[in-house]
């Protein structure tokens, strides 16, 4: 309910999964719901929305893994209508990348 009522979400929407990572060079909480991709990295420190990042699942036009440096890969999220400078990248998953793509393909 907690995730719902910070992202704004409504009471239908469920709570799938979570991954630890970073994006833009902030840690923070990458959270599944049932037809959002939600980040915040302030979530479990304030509550603040300034750093959150919601998006419908059908807005999501494509996932791919990218490299982040020599150890370390992302997720590339294009979504529709954001140009490619603008397209979020999480890194640094607790979980393996490509269980993560999985996980919200699926």
């Amino acid at each position: 309910q907690a995730v719902r009522d910070h992202f704004s979400l409504p009471p239908s929407e469920l709570l799938l999964d979570r991954w630890v990572c970073s994006s833009a060079r902030r840690t923070g909480t990458l959270y599944l719901m049932s037809r959002h991709l939600c980040f915040d990295s302030a979530f479990t420190k304030n509550l603040s929305d300034t750093n959150g990042l919601v998006v419908m699942l059908e807005d999501i036009r494509a996932l791919d893994e990218c490299p982040i440096m020599l150890l370390f890969k992302g997720i590339r999220v294009a979504i529709d209508g954001v140009s490619d400078e603008e397209t979020p990248v999480f890194s640094r998953f607790v979980a393996k990348v490509p269980d993560v793509i999985a996980a919200i393909r699926a």
